[in-house]
């Protein structure tokens, strides 16, 4: 099985269509114990679809066979050889012989369907899957949130790659709670993101890396996009009140407020930006909190509100299958204007081989500014 990460690369469009002899014959691979499906077997798939998202969920897969059942036998063929439940999958797609991992996980489902031509269709998870079902009670004393996050993703076999979340230094407990959505409520307490790819465990900071992994010329090699700038989620400021304990009654304030939105891409006004020219009716904020600090509260304060800052603009859009567009990294998109030729944060890719398109790629993206 690869070691499927998260990638770090940037890439050029023109080196990637001489890799891949310009698009012309989209390939696909599944890889289940040790056994190339495609090429191993007379096993026909007539679509497959991986789903993947940065946005604490997991990530998913389905591919759809075709010749599985014996008109004699009235049997369907391969389940128990190699699409068994709980089998461990590796998908790759590209073109021709140049292939890259899109997606490993676990089969958790397979559905038949009696039509005309009898087929299955398998269905999977990656292997967050693993943390979504024990609901067995925890605590962990004085600990950073980073902590329990690497401690847990020990526990199912995941390499932890996990940013430190400095102060914060709770009690936690977990009762009756998958291990899967504790961490997704601690990352929405830190705005974090948090997903798996293949066995690594990714806890971390948003915006840390904005370097485009690819960039995308609409008529060219973006074939469509659609985007929205809405102000109904924004707010113009984010303020956080609390103690540092009963025995130490004082109130620690910490704010956030426009200036403290990290920016993505070269526009200039977000949508904090724009409530404070309608007026001072935008602010949002938290009581009752433990806090160390008046800094501890406005880190906690540039969390919130950076993390509604990123519902700002929100879009999709598709191309040509490219194996190397990955959620959870950014892309930059060209000849859409001033506004929206811009960087964005990709929030979700889904990559889909069928026999009618060929091998197409559809994100999902996130902005702050315009």
């Amino acid at each position: 099985m690869a070691d499927f990460k998260l990638k770090t690369d940037s890439y050029q469009f023109d080196e990637l269509a001489t890799r891949y002899a310009q698009f012309l014959s989209p390939a696909l691979e599944i890889i289940i114990d040790g056994t190339k499906i495609m090429r191993d077997t007379e096993i026909a798939i007539s679509s497959v679809t991986v789903d993947s998202s940065a946005d604490s969920r997991a990530d998913t897969f389905s591919f759809r066979i075709v010749n599985a059942f014996d008109l004699v036998k009235r049997e369907f063929k391969w389940i128990d050889t190699y699409f068994e439940l709980g089998k461990s999958v590796e998908i790759q797609m590209g073109y021709k012989d140049q292939l890259e991992t899109v997606m490993v996980g676990l089969i958790t489902s397979i559905s038949y369907s009696f039509e005309e031509i009898p087929a299955f269709t398998v269905t999977g998870m990656d292997m967050s899957f693993l943390m979504m079902t024990s609901n067995k009670p925890e605590s962990w004393d004085q600990k950073k949130y980073s902590d329990v996050v690497k401690a847990i993703a020990g526990k199912y076999g995941l390499t932890a790659k996990v940013d430190d979340t400095e102060t914060e230094l709770v009690t936690q407990t977990k009762v009756e709670v998958s291990d899967f959505a504790l961490v997704s409520e601690l990352a929405r307490n830190t705005n974090f993101e948090f997903f798996v790819r293949g066995k690594n465990l990714y806890f971390r900071k948003p915006l840390q890396d904005v370097t485009p992994a690819l960039t995308l010329f609409f008529g060219l090699t973006l074939s469509d996009f659609t985007a929205q700038a809405d102000l109904y989620n924004q707010i113009s400021s984010y303020t956080v009140r609390g103690m540092k304990s009963k025995v130490q009654p004082e109130v620690i304030e910490g704010k956030a407020q426009s200036s403290d939105i990290q920016k993505l891409g070269t526009n200039t006004r977000t949508g904090a930006d724009i409530l404070n020219t309608i007026g001072s009716y935008f602010d949002k904020g938290e009581s009752n909190r433990k806090l160390d600090s008046v800094e501890h509260g406005k880190e906690i304060a540039k969390a919130k509100l950076n993390a509604a800052s990123m519902q700002f603009i929100t879009g999709s859009g598709t191309s040509i299958g490219l194996p190397e567009l990955q959620a959870g990294r950014c892309i930059k998109l060209e000849g859409l204007g001033k506004k929206m030729s811009q960087v964005f944060f990709v929030s979700s890719v889904t990559h889909s081989i069928d026999e009618g398109s060929g091998y197409t790629t559809r994100f999902q993206v996130r902005g702050n500014a315009i």
